[in-house]
C-alpha cells in the first residue's frame, strides 16, 4: 500500500495513520517478526521523569566539538523547513522566535533524558499533507504521543519497519521541488550547482559534513561574485527619464566630455582593485576625451580601507591626466568613511552630488 497515493485521493484522509494501524494488525495477525520481517520492538511505556543532568566536566568537553554540529544542524534545518513551508502560503518567520522554540524544547528534551530536538521535515511534511494548519496539530500530537506511551506500546511494537521507513520517506518526498529545481537553473547555474553538491554530500558524506561544504561553497561564490562586481557606463535614457545602463539601453545618450561610472556593490578588498582597472578601461574606451568622471555611488553600501585606498589612486591619477572627479548619491555611512580617511578633502568637498544629473550638469 502505498501512502503516498491514499494522500493524493484526499488531502485530509489520513492515509499514513491508516498504513501504519492496518500494518500493524498484518504483523499481530500473520506474526511477521517470526517470519523474518524487522519491527520496531520493545517500546518502553510510562513518562519520563524529569532529571537535571549532571555529567562529568570532562565529558562535556568531550560532547562540546559534537554539540556544536547538532546545534547548527538542527538549526539550519528547521529554518529551512520553515520557510520551506511559510513560502507556500506566503507567509513569514521569525528566526529568533524559531530559535527560542528550538532552545526551550531542547532543554525540555534534556531535562527528560530525551535527544535535542526541531522542526523535523518528515513529520512537518506528514502534518502539511494532512491539512494541519494550527498549533492544534502540535497539541493534538503531544496528547497521542502521552497516551500511545501510557497505552499503547504493546501494539507500536509489532509495526514492521519498512512501512515506518515509507511514511517517512513518503512524506520526504513532497519536499522536492522539481519546479524550484528548473526555476533555479534557469535563473543561475552557479546557485543550482551548489545545490546539487549539497544534496550529493549529504547523501555520500553525511549531513553535516553536506551542509558545511555547500556553506564553504556558498562563502566562495559569495566572494568571487563581489571580486568582480557588475558595473556600468551610464546615459541619458530620455523615455525613462533616468541614467541607464548603455549596454543595455542602446538610446541612452552620453554627455560628450563626461564619464558616468556606477558600481553596483560594495568597495572593499576583495574588489577594489579590479574597479579602479575598470574604471581606467571605461575612460580609455570612451567615445571621446574624458574631461569629468562622474561616480555614481548609490549602491555603494560600504567601502572598507582597501577600497578608499584603491579610490584615493584613482583621484591622484585623474589629477594627473587633467580629469574631475565627482561623486554622486553616496550614502551617509560610506560618506563618513570618505571624511574619515581624508577622501572627501581630496576629491573637494563641492564635488559630492545628491543625483547623477546634477554631477553631469556641474560640468557643463
Amino acid at each position: 500500500m502505498d501512502p503516498g497515493r491514499l494522500g493524493r485521493v484526499s488531502r485530509r484522509f489520513p492515509a499514513q495513520l491508516v498504513v501504519v494501524v492496518g500494518s500493524i494488525a498484518v504483523s499481530y495477525a500473520f506474526d511477521l517478526q517470526a517470519h523474518g520481517v524487522p519491527v520496531v520492538g520493545h517500546v518502553p511505556s510510562g513518562l519520563p521523569s524529569a532529571t537535571f543532568p549532571t555529567p562529568p566536566i570532562l565529558d562535556v568537553v568531550k560532547l562540546v566539538p559534537a554539540a556544536v554540529g547538532i546545534f547548527f544542524l538542527t538549526l539550519a534545518d528547521q529554518i529551512l523547513t520553515a520557510r520551506a513551508f511559510a513560502g507556500k502560503r506566503g507567509e513569514h518567520i521569525d528566526a529568533s522566535q524559531e530559535l527560542l522554540a528550538m532552545s526551550v524544547a531542547s532543554a525540555a528534551s534534556g531535562i527528560s533524558q530525551g535527544f535535542p530536538i526541531g522542526g523535523s521535515n518528515s513529520r512537518t511534511a506528514v502534518n502539511d499533507g494532512m491539512g494541519a494548519r494550527t498549533q492544534v496539530s502540535g497539541l493534538t500530537a503531544v496528547g497521542m504521543v502521552i497516551l500511545i506511551l501510557l497505552f499503547l506500546t504493546g501494539p507500536i511494537s509489532y509495526l514492521p519497519k519498512t512501512v515506518l521507513g515509507a511514511v517517512i520517506i513518503s512524506a520526504a518526498l513532497g519536499l522536492v521541488e522539481l519546479p524550484a529545481w528548473r526555476a533555479l537553473a534557469a535563473t543561475d547555474q552557479t546557485e543550482v550547482a551548489i545545490a546539487a553538491v549539497a544534496m550529493g554530500g549529504v547523501i555520500l558524506i553525511g549531513v553535516l559534513e553536506g551542509i558545511v561544504l555547500a556553506v564553504g561553497l556558498s562563502l566562495v561564490d559569495v566572494v568571487r561574485r563581489s571580486a568582480r562586481p557588475h558595473d556600468a557606463v551610464l546615459g541619458w535614457d530620455e523615455e525613462l527619464g533616468r541614467y541607464a545602463d548603455v549596454a543595455v539601453h542602446r538610446r541612452a545618450v552620453q554627455t560628450p566630455g563626461v564619464l558616468v561610472y556606477r558600481l553596483d556593490d560594495r568597495l572593499f578588498f576583495a574588489n577594489a582593485r579590479y574597479v579602479k582597472g575598470r574604471i581606467r578601461e571605461a575612460i580609455r574606451g570612451a567615445p571621446w576625451e574624458v574631461r569629468w568622471l562622474v561616480f555614481d555611488a548609490e549602491a555603494v553600501t560600504h567601502v572598507d580601507v582597501s577600497g578608499l585606498e584603491a579610490l584615493g589612486e584613482l583621484v591622484g591619477d585623474l589629477h594627473d591626466a587633467g580629469i574631475g572627479l565627482a561623486v554622486a548619491r553616496l550614502k551617509t555611512r560610506p560618506k563618513q568613511h570618505f571624511d574619515d580617511a581624508g577622501l572627501t578633502d581630496a576629491i573637494g568637498p563641492d564635488r559630492f552630488y545628491p543625483t547623477v544629473h546634477a554631477a553631469v550638469d556641474a560640468w557643463a
